[in-house]
């Protein structure tokens, strides 16, 4: 793809990449720390683990909106290079409507679920006892951000626009 065609993010979509990245940066760096003072110093901080799952958890999450704007989502070649540019705009259009109720769908439990665990106090059965809200609350952004452009892409499909391949 050109850079010419790539959409801008905004920057809510170029916040969410940034918060993805800094995930990112931050399990490398404890994951590091952990290898580091096991190594050397025969020492662990036994919440490396715990840590560092919330941390791929909002990588992934985080990253979700992002990479359908900028396009990055796979797709079946095969089937994709077949198809008319009337059947890849169906084909684009059966993925949107069913990737939007699956994400409304997964905003509303995850939603749900997340005021669950933080009206019932519920905490991680580790060292931190940290609190499940709070990991669970970039699940929640990610995916209600997802929702959001995946409405966008398909109202701008509908618009005749296009929007990426998915």
């Amino acid at each position: 793809m050109n850079t010419e065609q790539q959409p801008t993010l905004g920057r809510v979509g170029e916040g969410f990449l940034w918060l993805a990245g800094l995930s990112l940066v931050a399990m490398v760096v404890v994951i590091g720390t952990e290898v580091v003072a096991r190594s050397v110093f025969h020492y662990s901080f036994e919440v490396v683990d715990e840590l560092g799952g919330y941390l791929l958890v909002a990588l992934s999450f985080l990253s979700l909106a992002p990479a359908l704007k900028a396009g990055a989502f796979h797709r079946v070649e095969l089937v994709q290079q077949r198809l008319s540019p009337r059947g890849k705009r169906i084909s684009r259009k059966v993925f949107l409507v069913l990737s939007l109720a699956f994400g409304l769908i997964m905003s509303f439990t995850i939603g749900r679920y997340v005021w669950r665990t933080f009206s019932q106090g519920e905490v991680a059965s580790t060292g931190w006892q940290t609190p499940l809200w709070i990991p669970m609350l970039p699940m929640l952004a990610g995916i209600v951000a997802l929702t959001w452009v995946l409405a966008v892409e398909l109202i701008a499909h509908r618009g005749g626009e296009g929007g990426h391949d998915a």
